[in-house]
């Protein structure tokens, strides 16, 4: 899948931010005549769906069970932080993500001699290529452990649009579609380490859809097993710099 493929640039990335990370100017500095600041991130996050079922799902006799199976990804960013003073700034965080995640459907598929149901779990891969961009405030503490850390939390807004969505692919029964767009709260903590040449900072954070991205087809069978799709996934990041 090209999703795996991608694996290999990340890990190049991983080595050859810290090398970029030796250009920035007072990344680590808490100096009021230096507001903006520039950074890289590299991430891997974990993404699912909530789920709102259907009446269809409710009347249907063969489709048993919907759910969202939980997929990996990574992503790929650049920072831009503005610093209004030593505690308040805000950022904006252009950002490549790769995600997938199954839809996992329980189906009768007939009736055996004991008369009990005879189940098979067909699995729908979503695969998703996004450009993220997220605007996000960031609150971070006094510096402690001899100066050298900050704890920080963040909160904002994301706009998503995904390269690799389906929405105007032919109808098929065998598809659930999802909208290319996306808009999101994100909200995490983090720690930032401060080191003589660079800043560090390793942050989770959490990110809940606000719009619903299904396409609404009825006659698609297992789209038709759905009344609402929203997007949720965990993002754990190391930045360097910003």
């Amino acid at each position: 899948m090209f999703i795996i493929h991608c694996y290999k640039r990340v890990i190049f990335a991983v080595f050859l931010l810290p090398v970029l990370s030796s250009a920035q100017i007072n990344m680590h500095d808490d100096d009021p005549d230096y507001k903006l600041n520039f950074g890289f991130t590299v991430g891997v996050n974990s993404s699912h769906f909530r789920i709102n079922h259907s009446q269809a799902f409710v009347e249907s006799d063969s489709i048993l069970v919907v759910e969202s199976g939980k997929g990996q990804g990574f992503n790929v960013g650049i920072i831009s932080e503005f610093a209004f003073n030593n505690h308040w700034s805000l950022r904006f965080i252009p950002a490549l993500s790769f995600a997938e995640k199954d839809l996992d459907y329980t189906i009768c598929t007939g009736i055996d001699a004991n008369g009990v149901c005879k189940k098979e779990l067909v699995k729908k891969p979503i695969e998703s290529i996004y450009t993220t961009f997220p605007l996000l405030m960031k609150f971070s503490s006094e510096k402690f452990n001899n100066k050298a850390n900050k704890v920080y939390v963040v909160g904002g807004f994301r706009y998503t649009y995904d390269w690799a969505s389906n929405s105007e692919a032919r109808q098929d029964d065998n598809v659930v579609k999802i909208t290319k767009n996306d808009f999101t709260i994100d909200y995490g903590a983090g720690l930032d380490i401060y080191l003589p040449m660079a800043k560090i900072a390793f942050e989770i954070k959490a990110s809940y859809g606000l719009v619903d991205i299904l396409v609404r087809e009825p006659n698609l069978i297992y789209s038709n097993m759905l009344d609402r799709l929203n997007s949720r996934s965990l993002l754990f990041s190391m930045h360097i710099g910003g």
